[in-house]
């Protein structure tokens, strides 16, 4: 084959004519030989396949190790565990880490669960959680109407859908009102601790794991305990950050303590 010296089409050497543009040769033309393209080298879909495998392997391997660490540490230490049940009990310290007052834990033991008082160790207090000052307090349930309810009536006048909102989540009935005061020592015999999440294993795994404690005051032994983990890391954490998905959790063994406390420590 060579070039037509007119328009560089592709021409048999022997041909007198060009046939795309017209054009005549004859035997001294000038004729360009045509150069050997070089190979285009092309993948296999198999070849695409392992290399697509081998980069989602290089992107997503803290996310791959992590889920296989989570996964270990939610089935081998993860779940509730009770050791003992003890009855009755009339109340319950809530100490530990960040104690506001009577929040949703303290509303629900008053209320569902029917124990006699509460405490809690507030470390912020919060008015909306009927604590105005740091120091151990004491909750408890008391006929709607009395002089002791004027805290829970003013928050009720600030907040009227509270009430029914108290009741319907948390037991709270509707013909009482929670009263809190300011108490130098403790009556309880038993304790509830949660700890906040603390990252463990690696920083990169993003893996965090919670406790939640019921133990004897006077002896420091431990009744029952719930231990929990949720996983963060990787793309995961980006998407979280961004789009606001729910962080992986231990399913089946997100159990709170709480979920079955009046099992364990039966009040009256």
């Amino acid at each position: 084959m060579a070039l037509c010296p007119n328009c560089e089409t592709a021409v048999e050497l022997t041909a007198n004519e060009c046939p795309k543009c017209g054009a005549l040769f004859g035997a001294g033309s000038n004729w360009k030989p045509l150069t050997t393209p070089r190979p285009t080298v092309t993948m296999s879909g198999r070849g695409k396949l392992i290399l697509a495998t081998l980069l989602a392997a290089v992107l997503f391997a803290d996310v791959l190790v992590s889920k296989a660490v989570f996964y270990s540490a939610c089935l081998i230490q993860g779940g509730q565990e009770i050791y003992r049940t003890e009855s009755p009990v009339d109340g319950i310290l809530m100490a530990g880490d960040g104690g506001i007052g009577c929040a949703s834990i303290c509303k629900e033991l008053l209320g569902t669960k029917k124990y006699r008082f509460v405490e809690v160790d507030v470390r912020i207090p919060e008015s909306f959680s009927l604590a105005t000052a740091r120091g151990l307090h004491r909750y408890h349930l008391a006929a709607a109407g009395s002089a002791e309810c004027a805290p829970y009536d003013r928050l009720i006048a600030k907040s009227p859908i509270l009430r029914s909102s108290n009741e319907e989540r948390f037991g709270v009935p509707a013909s009482t009102c929670i009263v809190g005061v300011a108490v130098s020592e403790s009556q309880a015999r038993y304790q509830y601790v949660t700890t906040y999440y603390e990252r463990v294993y690696a920083d990169f795994l993003g893996i965090w794991k919670g406790t939640e404690t019921l133990s004897e005051r006077a002896s420091g032994n431990t009744i029952a305990k719930s231990t929990r983990f949720y996983r963060n890391n990787g793309w995961t954490k980006q998407l979280t950050l961004m789009i606001g998905f729910p962080a992986e959790r231990c399913t089946p063994f997100e159990r709170s303590v709480i979920d079955g406390i009046e099992s364990i420590l039966k009040p009256p």
